[in-house]
């Protein structure tokens, strides 16, 4: 359902292009700094609140131990950083989703696949939880992960593709898009979308 609300409200054709090693870098980059940043300045600042809110006995009994673990954390985030994107060479290819199908491009190499044949390739939806976060594709060019942490536009490209396979009816449509549809139309559909 949230891919093919995302599909609603994007036009087509959209490219998605795999991130460069600089964007590569800095997305890894922030998402260690969720993963360890964010706990260690929680652990650092926790024995001041308790300070501060005149709870002496547990500062004084664990905030040495919190501001150490805090350091530690720091630590091992320093080091992660500077591994971040250690390896990654920028593929440079390019995912086109347009009304006649999808077209798939490396350096030396473009290949165009129809809507009918497109289902074929989506293997599998990615998430996390409930949230939609992309699809991993079987492509001419060998096995592609269409999201925001591999593309730019990603996600949008991946939710345009199934919302066209939808719409050719080569994929089948998600249970709850069929009834709104059958009961309301189309603008119900999209209002139950954006609700979800």
């Amino acid at each position: 359902m949230q891919a093919l609300a995302i599909s609603t409200s994007h036009g087509l054709p959209i490219t998605a292009r795999s991130l460069t090693r600089r964007e590569y870098i800095g997305a890894e980059r922030k998402a260690w700094d969720f993963v360890l940043g964010v706990p260690a300045f929680l652990l650092f600042l926790w024995p001041f609140y308790s300070a501060f809110e005149l709870d002496f006995d547990f500062a004084f009994r664990f905030g040495p131990w919190m501001i150490g673990a805090a350091l530690i954390l720091w630590a091992i985030l320093f080091f992660a950083r500077r591994r971040a994107g250690r390896g990654y060479v920028d593929p440079r290819t390019k995912v086109e989703v347009a009304e006649i199908g999808i077209t798939f491009t490396e350096p030396g190499r473009r290949e165009l696949v129809s809507w009918p044949a497109a289902s074929l390739m989506m293997a599998e939806t990615l998430h996390r939880g409930d949230y939609f976060h992309g699809l991993r594709l079987d492509s001419p060019l060998g096995p592609i992960r269409l999201d925001n942490s591999h593309f730019k536009w990603g996600r949008t490209a991946a939710a345009l593709l199934y919302g066209q396979c939808v719409a050719a009816g080569a994929c089948p449509a998600p249970p709850r898009a069929e009834a709104v549809n059958a009961g309301a139309g189309e603008g119900a559909l999209i209002g139950a979308q954006a609700a979800e």
